[in-house]
């Protein structure tokens, strides 16, 4: 039994076409939990119109009611969706809105879980876009140069992610995350102090066609490294490896 986790903040114009995908999940016996961030917000139309369209009996739809104050508000979701798990979950698993999943997505992010050395399995992004601006370009080789360093690092990706229900239920677990920026980072630097390891699942690598302004990647990449700095226990490794990263892309260009 698993638990899917979809915490929605605003609309995003891939939104449909994840709803649809996360609710047709190749999976025997699983659960997709919508938490949307108020009754006002623009995510609630896309979902409505989804349910009246689908009518999908596995789906629950929820409302923020108890925003954290210390943590970020898909946290707050994240943490409010697992108050009270399904009966018999074992596996709580975390998607964004903009994630096109596969079919078989749920059923590799849950096998390697099968192994106790395993604490969290993650998928990774693949930015593919399909306009030529300059911006998207920037964002492609950064992703790039990103995927292969969160691999070696092992740091997992929030966007499509899996970990098992109990430590979600832990009480110690869900304070320490109270006062966290970011899922991803926290439990992956969580369970490695734990003796586990992050498992990527290659074929669980999400391709988004999605483009995006350099006022946008500056915001974005801001958040990415915001969230590594506050979470990651080896940010420091991760700043002296991107610093001589750029440093040698830098060279390469000037040669």
């Amino acid at each position: 039994q698993v638990l899917a986790i979809l915490c929605l903040r605003g609309t995003d114009p891939f939104l449909p076409e994840c709803l649809r995908r996360l609710a047709n999940m190749k999976y025997a016996n699983f659960t997709l939990r919508i938490v949307i961030d108020s009754e006002n917000d623009p995510a609630c139309e896309t979902v409505k119109a989804f349910l009246h369209a689908e009518s999908p009996s596995h789906v629950e739809v929820t409302y923020l009611r108890n925003r954290r104050p210390h943590c970020s508000g898909k946290f707050s979701g994240i943490l409010a969706a697992t108050e009270k798990l399904p009966e018999g979950c074992e596996i709580v698993a975390f998607f964004d809105g903009d994630t096109m999943v596969f079919p078989d997505c749920l059923k590799e992010l849950v096998a390697p879980l099968q192994d106790e050395r395993i604490g969290v399995t993650s998928g990774n992004r693949w930015y593919a876009p399909q306009s030529q601006n300059f911006a998207s370009l920037v964002r492609f080789t950064w992703n790039a140069l990103a995927v292969p360093f969160m691999n070696v690092a092992q740091m997992p990706w929030g966007g499509c992610m899996a970990l098992r229900a109990r430590e979600m239920s832990n009480p110690a677990v869900r304070e320490y995350c109270e006062q966290r920026f970011n899922e991803d980072m926290t439990l992956g630097s969580y369970v490695i102090q734990q003796g586990q390891r992050v498992f990527f699942v290659t074929n669980a690598t999400i391709v988004n066609h999605e483009t995006i302004t350099m006022k946008s990647f500056y915001n974005f990449l801001v958040r990415q490294l915001l969230a590594v700095r506050s979470s990651f226990f080896g940010w420091r490794l991760l700043f002296v490896n991107i610093l001589a990263l750029n440093l040698s892309v830098l060279a390469l260009y000037c040669l």
